[in-house]
């Protein structure tokens, strides 16, 4: 199977402002999150390449895939300049909490064909025509930024804002929540250790069915990201 040009940069899209939302957190993007994000996508780019190849081909000049922990076998996605992507879910005073970075896509990455469905409980969307389940409301295709809007940040924040009223929703179920495993907070020069990285970025079924030696969970405890 051969992809077309125009599915091919669709991908490139949705993952450019997947990446942008996540990025914003200052985290290594690892694939395989970058992989469920991408849903049903994943499958079109493995029909000729896996994920990592993908991106090296045809995103390099803006990402980088690294290779994270003590055996160098976990792939991750990072900016280019090796800084994360300053966009406006950054947390300041000013702009004030950054949102989730997966809700922050469903109204950045450009709608496909159908509808825009968000999942309440897991923040994934879908593109159909009907509506999936009870689980999902619907976002306006007025209320997703084209990819050529200019100050695009903002006219995001703006239509989130929209959606939010909208559904009678409050702006706080939709905060990205970044904290350690003992609960406090961390001081801004810090970071995040990659432990909590990696911690962070698996799911309940991979997070039961990895086991680390002490002397790696230390050593991901003394490496920050």
């Amino acid at each position: 199977m051969t992809i077309s040009n125009d599915e091919l940069e669709r991908i490139d899209s949705k993952i450019r402002s997947l990446a942008q939302a996540f990025l914003a957190g200052g985290r290594p993007y690892l694939l395989s999150q970058l992989g469920k994000d991408l849903g049903d996508d994943l499958k079109l780019i493995k029909f000729e390449r896996s994920l990592g190849e993908y991106l090296t081909k045809r995103l390099s000049d803006e990402y980088a895939v690294i290779l994270m922990g003590q055996h160098k076998n976990i792939q991750a996605l990072v900016p280019n300049d090796g800084k994360a992507v300053g966009i406006e879910t950054v947390p300041n005073a000013e702009r004030g909490p950054r949102y989730n970075y997966r809700f922050w896509a469903a109204f950045s990455v450009p709608l496909e064909d159908g509808r825009r469905w968000f999942n309440l409980e897991d923040f994934t969307f879908k593109d159909v025509a009907q509506k999936p389940d009870d689980t999902y409301v619907e976002i306006p295709a007025d209320l997703i930024a084209p990819a050529e809007a200019q100050e695009r940040d903002t006219l995001i924040k703006a239509n989130i804002s929209k959606w939010l009223e909208l559904q009678g929703l409050s702006r706080d179920r939709f905060i990205a929540v970044n904290k350690p495993s003992d609960g406090k907070e961390p001081s801004a020069a810090a970071g995040r250790t990659l432990l909590e990285a990696v911690i962070q970025a698996l799911d309940r079924k991979q997070l039961s069915s990895t086991n680390l030696s002490l002397d790696v969970v230390a050593d991901l405890l003394r490496k920050r990201v």
